[in-house]
C-alpha cells in the first residue's frame, strides 16, 4: 500500500469517529495483542485495519478496500 492510500484511509477514518458513526478506527497493531476478555493472545490480524463500532465491541478486521467502502457506506 502507498503512502497516500494509508494516509488517505485515515483522513477517512477521523471524521467517522468525530461524527460518532464509529468508535474508533485505524491501522492494526502489527503484533501480538492480548485480548482481556478471552485472556489469551491475539495473533496479528490477517487485514491491516480495524473498526470499532462501540467501546464495549470486539474490533472488525478490514482489507484497505474493505474498510474504504465500509467507511463510504457509513456517509
Amino acid at each position: 500500500m502507498s503512502e497516500l492510500a494509508r494516509e488517505k484511509l485515515l483522513e477517512l477514518c477521523a471524521p467517522a469517529v468525530g461524527d460518532k458513526l464509529v468508535y474508533s478506527c485505524g491501522e492494526a497493531p502489527n503484533y501480538e495483542t492480548y485480548d482481556f476478555k478471552t485472556e489469551s493472545i491475539k495473533p496479528v490480524p490477517p487485514k491491516a485495519w480495524y473498526v470499532n463500532k462501540t467501546a464495549n465491541e470486539s474490533e472488525q478486521y478490514f482489507t484497505s478496500g474493505e474498510l474504504y467502502e465500509y467507511l463510504s457506506q457509513l456517509k
